[in-house]
C-alpha cells in the first residue's frame, strides 16, 4: 500500500476518534457485500448497513486493552455459527454491529477499494483526492 499524501494526516483522524472514545476507526465497505445482494445463497456475518472494510484501520491499542479486546471480539464471533468468509473483516464488523460505540468512520477517500463490485467512485469523485493509491492495489491483484 503506498500513501499519496502525509500519513500524519491520519494521526490528527485518530486524535478526532479519540476524543470521542472510539476505539475502531475504520472506512464504509464499498460493496454490498454484507447487504447480502451480490449473489445468492451466501451467508453474511452481521454488519452495520454496507459494513467496514479492514484494509486500513485505526486502533486504540491502549482502549482496546482496557475494554478486554479479547473477550469483545471472540464473544461477537462465537455468536456466529458459521465460517467466515472474509477473514477479520466478519470478524470486525459483527463486534462493531454489537458494539456501535466502538466505531468511528474514517474518510472513504482513506480506503479506496477496487474489485468488480464496488462503489468506489463515489470516494474520489468529490474529494478529487485519494490518500491510497488505487493504482498500487490494483497492481496487486
Amino acid at each position: 500500500m503506498i500513501f499519496t499524501t502525509d500519513i500524519t494526516q491520519l494521526w490528527k483522524i485518530m486524535s478526532e476518534m479519540k476524543e470521542k472514545h472510539k476505539l475502531l476507526g475504520l472506512v464504509e465497505n464499498q460493496s454490498d457485500w454484507y447487504l447480502g445482494t451480490l449473489w445468492k445463497n451466501y451467508k453474511i456475518w452481521p454488519a452495520i448497513g454496507r459494513g467496514f472494510n479492514t484494509g486500513v484501520m485505526l486502533m486504540d491499542l491502549d482502549q482496546l486493552r482496557v475494554a478486554k479486546w479479547y473477550q469483545i471480539w471472540r464473544s461477537a464471533a462465537l455468536k456466529e455459527k458459521q465460517p467466515t468468509s472474509l477473514a477479520d473483516q466478519d470478524i470486525i464488523n459483527a463486534v462493531i454491529k454489537y458494539n456501535p460505540s466502538l466505531h468511528y468512520t474514517i474518510p472513504c477517500y482513506w480506503n479506496v477499494q477496487l474489485s468488480e463490485h464496488t462503489l468506489s467512485e463515489s470516494c474520489y469523485q468529490h474529494t478529487g483526492q485519494v490518500k491510497v493509491s488505487p493504482q498500487v492495489i490494483k497492481s496487486l491483484v
